[in-house]
C-alpha cells in the first residue's frame, strides 16, 4: 500500500508540474518508456478508479445500490430518474483510446493489455448501465456533426469478454511494464496483479451474461480449472485500488472535508439495520454512533440508518438539526470515509471478497466446482476477507460472529448476494445494482415517496442524444423492444 502512496503522489505531481527536458524526455530513443503513454496510463488508472467510485457514493449509480438515503436532496431516492449523462465513462474512454492506440504503436502487450481492461471495465459498465450504447461507432467525436450508431447489449458483451480475454493473453508476452512502474498508480508494475485484475473481470463479466448465454458456465469452469493460465484476486494485498491521498479536492474521499454534502447523505435504514442484526464488527468502522440514543422518538439504536424515500426526512427520530452532530438522531458515515485520506477507505474496483462470493454462487447455484472448497467455504471466506480488510477479523473471532444463526450458511442465495452487498460498499460501479436487478436480492424496502416498489433496471439516456443524435436514439429504443427511455424498461441481459 505504501508504494501505491508513493507512485499515486509522483503521478499527480507530473499532471501538476512540467519539465523543461521533457522533449529530451520523450524523444530518447534507448529509454523503452515513451512518456505520453505513461502520462496517459496514469490519467486513465486514477480518473477512471476516483471517478467511478464518486458516482457509487454520490450519483445515481450508487442509489439502487441502498448504502446512502439522501436528507433533502432526495429526488433520486424516489427513483423518478431523469436523463443522466455518461460523460463520466466516455470522457475516460476517449484517453483510454488514445493509450491503447500508443502501445498498439510501440508494440508493447503490456500497455496495451491495460488499456482493453479499462475499456472492457468502462464499457461494460456503461451497457450493464443503460442497454444498447455507442461502441463500435463510440469514438468519432471529432467528427463534424458525429452521430454514433447504438451498438446491441449482446455483441457489446462479446467484446467486452474478449478484451479482458485478451489482456491477459497479452501480459503473459515480453513487455515493458516493469519500466512503467512509476507510472503505475494501481500495481507499481506488477504484470501478474494486472492478469488478476483481467480475469477476475471476466468471471464477473461471464456471470452477468450466463443467464443468457448458458455456455458461459463451460469457460467459467475452465478458467477455476487452470489458475496457472488464469490467476484471480483472491486476497486483500490483490485489490484493484487507488489510495486517497486527501491533499486536494480530487485526490480526497468523496465523503471528506470537501464534501458539502456530507449531512445529506446518511447511512440507510436497510444497510444499518443489516449490520445491527448481525452485531456486525464492520459496523462502527463504518458508521458513527448517534450523540444521544435516548433522544430518539422512534428509534433507540445507537446507530441509526434513514429510511428511503421519506416525508420530513430533516426531523426523523426527533432529529432538530441534521446538520449539527448532538441535534441529529440518525447517523453519519464514519471517520475513515469523512477524513480525506484513510487507509481502510480506497477507490477500488475490484477486491478479493466479490470473488469468493461469485465463485460461492458458482458452487452453489450453477454446480462449479473449485478445486478443494465449497459454496460454504467460499461464502465464509469472502466475508473474512471483507473483515480483514477493514481491520475487525479478530473481534469477528472473539464474539463469534459465524456462529450466529442470520451468519452461518444456510444454503441460500439471499445469504450470499446480501453479505456480498455489504462487503462491496462503495465500490467502484454498479455492481451491487446489477446483483440486485440479476437476483432480486437484497430485498429493499421502499419508502412513501417511491414511485414504485421496484428498483429501477437501467439509467434513461443523456437528453442529448434525444436532441443531436435522435435517429440512432430512437432506432435504439426501438431495437431493444421499449416504448420509452425509461428506467423501468429492461435491457436485454434483464429479459
Amino acid at each position: 500500500m505504501f508504494n501505491k502512496y508513493i507512485v499515486l503522489f509522483f503521478t499527480i505531481a507530473v499532471f501538476c508540474g512540467c519539465t523543461t527536458d521533457f522533449e529530451e524526455i520523450n524523444t530518447n530513443r534507448n529509454d523503452p518508456v515513451d512518456v505520453d503513454a505513461g502520462y496517459l496510463m496514469s490519467s486513465v488508472i486514477v480518473n477512471t478508479t476516483y471517478k467511478l467510485t464518486k458516482e457509487n457514493v454520490e450519483g445515481v449509480m450508487g442509489v439502487p445500490s441502498r448504502y446512502v438515503t439522501r436528507v433533502i436532496h432526495n429526488a433520486d431516492d424516489t427513483f423518478k430518474w431523469d436523463a443522466e449523462d455518461w460523460g463520466y465513462a466516455f470522457s475516460f474512454l476517449v484517453d483510454n483510446e488514445d493509450l491503447l492506440q500508443k502501445a498498439r504503436e510501440k508494440e508493447d502487450p503490456h500497455l496495451e493489455a491495460i488499456a482493453l481492461i479499462i475499456k472492457g471495465y468502462l464499457f461494460g459498465i456503461l451497457t450493464d448501465t443503460y442497454g444498447d450504447i455507442p461502441f463500435e461507432d463510440a469514438f468519432g467525436a471529432g467528427e463534424e456533426n458525429f452521430t454514433p450508431v447504438y451498438s446491441r447489449q449482446e455483441s457489446i458483451y462479446t467484446e467486452v469478454l474478449n478484451f479482458f480475454e485478451q489482456a491477459n493473453e497479452l501480459l503473459t508476452r515480453k513487455g515493458n511494464l516493469s519500466f512503467y512502474a512509476g507510472y503505475d498508480p494501481m500495481f507499481s508494475g506488477d504484470v501478474l496483479a494486472w492478469r488478476k485484475l483481467a480475469n477476475s473481470m471476466r468471471i464477473r463479466y461471464l456471470l452477468h451474461i450466463a443467464s443468457k448465454k448458458p455456455e458461459a458456465y463451460t469457460t467459467l469452469q475452465s478458467m477455476l480449472n487452470d489458475p496457472e493460465t488464469y490467476p484471480l484476486i483472491l486476497s486483500n494485498e490483490d485489490n484493484a485500488l487507488i489510495p486517497y491521498l486527501g491533499n486536494k479536492k480530487s485526490d480526497a474521499s468523496p465523503l471528506g472535508s470537501y464534501d458539502n454534502d456530507f449531512y445529506d447523505r446518511r447511512p440507510s435504514k436497510v444497510f444499518v439495520d443489516y449490520l445491527l442484526d448481525r452485531n456486525d464488527p464492520r459496523l462502527p468502522v463504518w458508521v458513527r454512533e448517534v450523540a444521544d440514543p435516548k433522544a430518539g422518538t422512534v428509534d433507540n439504536n445507537a446507530y441509526v440508518g434513514l429510511p428511503i424515500a421519506l416525508h420530513g426526512a430533516t426531523n426523523y427520530n426527533g432529529t432538530t438539526n441534521h446538520t449539527d452532530y448532538e441535534s441529529s438522531n440518525y447517523s453519519e458515515f464514519g471517520t475513515i470515509f469523512h477524513e480525506d485520506s484513510n487507509p481502510l477507505f480506497n477507490a477500488v474496483i475490484f477486491q478479493a471478497s466479490e470473488m469468493y462470493f461469485i465463485l460461492a454462487e458458482l458452487l452453489q447455484e450453477h454446480g462449479i466446482t473449485y478445486p478443494g472448497e465449497t459454496a460454504e467455504s467460499l461464502y465464509l471466506k469472502g466475508i473474512k476477507t471483507s473483515m480483514e480488510q477493514y481491520a475487525v477479523a479478530d473481534q469477528a473471532e472473539v464474539q463469534n460472529y459465524y456462529d450466529q444463526e442470520l451468519v452461518a450458511y444456510n444454503g441460500s442465495l439471499e445469504q450470499i448476494i446480501a453479505q456480498k452487498w455489504v462487503s462491496l460498499l462503495f465500490v467502484a460501479g454498479s455492481e451491487t445494482w446489477f446483483d440486485h436487478r440479476r437476483t432480486g436480492f437484497p430485498v429493499f424496502p421502499f419508502g412513501p415517496l417511491s414511485i414504485r416498489e421496484e428498483i429501477p433496471y437501467r439509467m434513461p439516456y443523456p437528453s442529448e442524444e434525444a436532441s443531436y443524435n435522435a435517429e440512432n436514439y430512437e432506432k435504439a429504443i426501438n431495437d431493444q423492444g421499449w416504448s420509452a427511455d425509461d428506467n423501468y424498461e429492461k435491457i436485454w441481459l434483464l429479459r
